[in-house]
């Protein structure tokens, strides 16, 4: 979804990357400055920093915003700090608070909350397939008949398919 303001969402991106540390990244990999905690030394991302307290690193999105619909996905929490909430920072001010509880805004909140998630998802699934056919590069020889194929994993996808992954090294 394009940005609605492109100097505000410069700035927001600026500010956190101000507060991350210039270059900022975790041990992880992970240096979208939305997901790093600001002003930790050494820089860590919200994941790893669960991770560390021994709690997953998931978290839960309000996708329509909290004040239009109690509806919630659990998402990667690096991609929630880094992906939904701030595509949610685009939309207007009205939509995402909804003071009056109005029908209109609430279904707006929806329609924007829907296109986001989808996004995310689109980006998610195309970065996956793009890391499968990377691998399959390296351990699919066998079809060339260079050797013989390596064992099958009960889930390889789960392994390399995250979009936590994706964007730790700068797939977006």
């Amino acid at each position: 979804m394009a940005e609605r303001d492109p100097i505000k969402a410069w700035a927001r991106k600026t500010r956190a990357q101000r507060r991350a540390g210039k270059d900022a990244a975790c041990t992880c990999g992970e240096q979208r400055p939305f997901a790093l905690i600001a002003g930790h030394t050494p820089p860590i991302c919200f994941a790893c920093d669960r991770i560390a307290h021994g709690r997953g690193p998931y978290e839960w999105n309000h996708i329509f915003g909290r004040q239009n619909s109690a509806a919630q996905v659990r998402v990667p929490i690096n991609d929630h700090r880094a992906v939904l909430s701030v595509a949610q920072y685009d939309w207007t001010p009205e939509t995402l608070s909804n003071p009056h509880k109005c029908d209109l805004l609430e279904a707006a909140a929806r329609l924007r909350g829907r296109a986001d998630l989808l996004q995310y998802m689109l980006d998610d699934s195309r970065a996956c397939a793009e890391r499968l056919e990377r691998r399959c590069a390296t351990e699919c020889r066998h079809s060339a008949g260079d050797e013989p194929a390596p064992p099958l994993r009960q889930n390889p996808a789960s392994e390399t398919c995250s979009a936590s992954d994706r964007s730790r090294k700068g797939d977006r």
